[in-house]
């Protein structure tokens, strides 16, 4: 053996070698005890690793040594790489039985490691908050003052389409999802906007629409109008929007033209056109709550209803009303006020100046239902249903399940 490892140029011996020269077949007679000398530099050393590969091998399974122990050295000197000099293995002991698989590596360490010394700062003392459905019980601190229950995530409705008994017009009842409104040709608007002839899609004046053609964003007390997409890069768009047959104006940035904000009359009508008279627009904003109404006045039959989270508007049959319905059949002005419900995520009514039913039952004042579940305003029943992109690209609205 210490010939063998002699003529491998240094102190070092393939395992795999050693084990080569030990016989194929079971023998009952004692093997002699060998030993492998090798030198570990960090890792184990390459006759180790050896070693261990071939003892998955079913021809070598039977010859693995029980344990492999090692000793490890280390100098006095400063810190150095650790070196595992020595090990030693034993051969298994002959039976006829199947061997057991082979034992893990047992390295003794380089030094016992420095005891753990954890410090644990009190922590002041928190409330603690209880939750059984929809309600929550805040319990304080020894000291401290009860605070407000945790409200449920805010949940904004998506669009809904309606109609009132039976309306030509298609309502859409919508928010906006960001703070401002975006309308244009491209799906994903809160508006998508398309220029009609009749019943059809016309897609010269369709193509006239910018992607994002104007938009419109709340400010205080008051209603901006923009023409262009506010996203980056901003720009203004290619056909231009007039309000009441002015121009709305742009700005230079740049190399880029940007639509500047203007302000909408709130309490009367105007008019929006939109790429050289492509759409055309009758607006309102009621006052107050500053809900957008705009109708299409090119014989399309939608109207579109914007009310702003955190506000409530109105339905009725007065000029101010945002969802406006037909004066007819016990509407009356501000018949019902209509707001969001920011935990089911939809939109909901309450009887103001006029009865209201809701699934066959009377609506109580001041007990607000949801708007899609079967209500009758005065004796007009609104279909409801949630809006899909294709309902804006459709003239005659239907109101059954879309798909």
């Amino acid at each position: 053996m210490q010939a063998l490892a002699r003529a491998d140029g240094g102190a070092r011996a393939d395992a795999g070698a050693l084990l080569g020269l030990l016989p194929a077949r079971r023998r009952r007679t004692r093997r002699a005890r060998f030993a492998v000398r090798e030198a570990w530099d960090g890792d184990i050393g390459p006759g180790t690793a050896r070693l261990l590969q071939l003892g998955l091998r079913p021809e070598f399974r039977d010859r693995m040594p029980a344990e492999i122990r090692g000793a490890a050295a280390v100098p006095a000197a400063e810190p150095a790489p650790v070196r595992f000099q020595t090990i030693s293995v034993a051969p298994r002991p002959v039976s006829p039985e199947p061997a057991p698989a082979p034992a893990p590596v047992a390295l003794a360490p380089t030094a016992p490691p420095p005891p753990l010394v954890v410090r644990v700062a009190p922590r002041p003392p928190t409330e603690t908050s209880l939750f059984a459905g929809d309600a929550a019980l805040t319990v304080p601190p020894p000291g401290g003052e009860v605070t407000q229950p945790l409200e449920a995530p805010a949940r904004l409705p998506g669009p809904l389409v309606l109609r009132a008994g039976d309306a030509p017009t298609a309502l859409f009842l919508l928010t906006p999802r960001d703070g401002a409104l975006d309308l244009g040709r491209e799906r994903g608007n809160d508006i998508i906007l398309r220029a009609f002839r009749g019943p059809a899609i016309e897609n010269v004046d369709s193509n006239r629409i910018s992607r994002k053609h104007l938009y419109v964003q709340r400010r205080g007390d008051a209603l901006l109008v923009a023409c262009g997409q506010r996203d980056a890069p901003a720009r203004a768009s290619t056909y231009g929007t007039t309000l009441d047959g002015a121009r709305l104006p742009v700005e230079r940035r740049g190399a880029e033209s940007v639509g500047a904000p203007t302000p909408l009359p709130v309490g009367r009508d105007f008019e929006l056109v939109l790429a050289l008279t492509s759409v055309r627009l009758v607006g309102r904003v009621a006052p107050g709550s500053l809900a957008l109404r705009l109708a299409r006045a090119d014989g399309v039959g939608h109207e579109y209803v914007v009310v702003w989270p955190g506000a409530e508007a109105t339905l009725g049959s007065g000029p101010d009303d945002a969802l406006r319905l037909p004066a007819a059949s016990g509407v009356v002005p501000g018949h019902a006020r209509l707001g969001l419900d920011m935990v089911r995520g939809g939109f909901q009514v309450t009887p103001h100046a006029g009865p209201l039913r809701a699934g066959g039952r009377e609506v109580p004042r001041g007990t607000w239902a949801p708007l899609d579940e079967g209500v009758v305003v005065g004796q007009t029943p609104l279909a409801a249903r949630p809006a899909v992109d294709g309902d804006f690209l459709a003239v005659g609205v239907s109101l059954a399940p879309p798909g």
